[in-house]
């Protein structure tokens, strides 16, 4: 649950600089919206359980979650897939776990690299290495969320039908993709 929250957090806020950026959302508000209420019905009885400071720093994050709690989590899930295929399908984890797991073994190396040469001193390469280490400790960081994230979405959701709520919703998600769509076309004209 941890590393969906963490894959999600990420990409609403990478579209909230895209918006700032001018360019075009790839998920639409509407679905956002009904995307945070879906989620807060996930965490709520999650926190509930987790009142106290010292329960929060015991709890153990591969403990077991309740039926309440991860038919919501399956709710949640299936919304998202179906919401935003191109992000959240099991083959685009697959494809962006790789992308990310590629770029950090390439900071990694890079920084592998660059430090057997800074053995002279050259204070370029010490100030690009730091930054090349973070970059690849955060590319680490989201390889391994989104690696969890699509196994969690192949246990939960791949090859059950759809719950009734997630279709209830699906005719608004339909509409309001297709305003989305033609948002974008009369903006592009």
């Amino acid at each position: 649950m941890h590393a969906i929250g963490w894959v999600v957090t990420r990409d609403a806020c990478a579209e909230i600089l895209r918006a700032l950026l001018g360019r075009p959302r790839r998920i639409p508000l509407e679905t956002l919206r009904q995307l945070h209420n879906s989620w807060s019905s996930v965490r709520t009885p999650v926190e509930a359980q987790r009142t106290s400071l010292s329960a929060a720093l015991i709890h153990h994050f591969g403990a077991p979650l309740s039926e309440r709690t991860e038919g919501n989590l399956r709710t949640f899930l299936e919304l998202l897939v179906m919401s935003c295929p191109a992000l959240y399908s099991e083959h685009a984890l697959r494809r962006r776990c790789r992308f990310a797991g590629t770029l950090a073994m390439i900071a990694l190396g890079s920084v592998a690299l660059l430090s057997r040469y800074n053995a002279i001193g050259n204070r370029a390469i010490g100030i690009v290495c730091p930054t090349l280490l973070l970059a690849g400790a955060l590319g680490l960081k989201t390889a391994i969320e989104l690696w969890r994230t699509r196994r969690a979405i192949v246990r939960l959701v791949q090859h059950e039908a759809p719950s009734e709520l997630v279709a209830s919703s699906l005719p608004s998600l339909s509409r309001s993709l297709d305003e989305q769509q033609s948002q974008e076309i009369r903006r592009l004209r």
